[in-house]
């Protein structure tokens, strides 16, 4: 366990996001890519990146971002 903390604690002063965060922001990102280049549909991206639900999916992306995925489809386009 003293390990695990010791990573978060280095990571998050490295990076200035915990592991988790970033890994979730690499989620997103590839979720954008995903949106622009790609027909899927936000229910199937986020099954496709292991969200829980489509919903925490757009909930988060919009926390991220500032736009629901489909604004964000729609306002790159």
């Amino acid at each position: 366990m003293l390990v695990i903390q010791n990573f978060e604690l280095i990571f998050k002063t490295q990076t200035s996001v915990s592991p988790l965060q970033y890994y979730l922001l690499l989620k997103i990102e590839k979720s954008k890519e995903l949106l622009l280049n790609s027909n899927k549909n936000q229910k199937e991206i986020a099954y496709e990146l292991g969200f829980e639900s489509d919903f925490y999916f757009n909930r988060l992306f919009k926390q991220k971002t500032g736009l629901t995925p489909g604004q964000f489809r729609n306002f790159q386009k």
